[in-house]
């Protein structure tokens, strides 16, 4: 089963129920969403040396390991599920790790130069508040860079969903549809503008958007 579906047969977990069971295999499993978006982030994150850097939604603690050996200054990750949190406590123990909800977490104002946020923000119904929180973390001259399923697999009633190993069943994750002129207008409140914006396909379908967000120039 990929991480989409069409089917309706799966039972639909809440992001925090869905994580916490899909922690233990979740660094084992690929698929071509997991892969775009992991090449996108991989891609634009970089220079890092000296940088103060945040995962939002930091999962097993992959990207939190990454800008350590990049030599971040500082390196934070949160994430909704305690298990995953727990798993990326112990990749990258160095790092300082929350369990907390990004629509209210307390963040540092313009604390961080990069912020990655993968494969997250369409769990969250409240795209807003998410964002609006993130973005007032930002340093002025930081970068933020996004990665979700595309809206496109959404509007084709696609599911997002994992195989439970545990109990050899198959679960949704739930999911919002949240249209780029969303992402754009919070952007742009906030003085933002997408700079990149990238749309990988797989089978001649958009799966995965990646976009990299900065200070709207004003030339």
């Amino acid at each position: 089963m990929a991480w989409w579906s069409g089917k309706k047969e799966s039972a639909v977990l809440s992001p925090l129920e869905g994580y916490n069971r899909w922690a233990v295999s979740y660094a084992e499993e690929s698929n071509p969403i997991k892969n775009a978006s992991d090449r996108f982030i991989g891609k634009f994150m970089t220079g890092l040396h000296d940088k103060k850097f945040l995962d939002a939604g930091c999962g097993n603690g992959k990207f939190c390991v990454a800008a350590q050996q990049q030599g971040a200054a500082f390196v934070q990750g949160i994430d909704l599920s305690p298990a995953m949190v727990t798993l990326a406590q112990l990749q990258c123990p160095s790092g300082e790790f929350l369990c907390d909800d990004l629509t209210i977490v307390k963040l540092r104002k313009q604390h961080f130069d990069v912020i990655v946020c993968g494969l997250v923000l369409g769990h969250i119904e409240n795209l807003d508040a998410a964002l609006d929180n993130l973005l007032n973390a930002l340093h002025p001259e930081g970068v933020l860079l996004i990665t979700d399923f595309h809206p496109f697999l959404t509007l084709q009633h696609a599911r997002r969903t994992f195989h439970d190993k545990s109990s050899g069943r198959v679960y949704e994750i739930r999911h919002h549809l949240h249209l780029f002129q969303s992402y754009f207008s919070c952007f742009a409140r906030h003085g933002m503008a997408v700079d990149v914006l990238e749309e990988p396909h797989h089978e001649n379908t958009p799966v995965v958007f990646g976009m990299r967000v900065r200070k709207m120039r004003k030339d």
